[in-house]
């Protein structure tokens, strides 16, 4: 498990793409709970899956 950053971080929606998992070699730290269930939210609402 990779320690979660000290940076401050951004996770900026209009960047949003789906990639194949194999392409995927690593990560640069993780997210809380409470940070990864903001992120999902703001997701549903930037893709139509919820209404504001």
């Amino acid at each position: 498990m990779t320690p979660p950053t000290r940076l401050r971080s951004k996770v900026m929606l209009i960047h949003l793409r789906a990639i194949d998992i194999r392409r995927i070699i690593g990560s640069y730290g993780e997210l809380s709970d409470a940070t990864m269930y903001l992120v999902e939210e703001a997701l549903k609402i930037a893709t139509g899956l919820t209404k504001l």
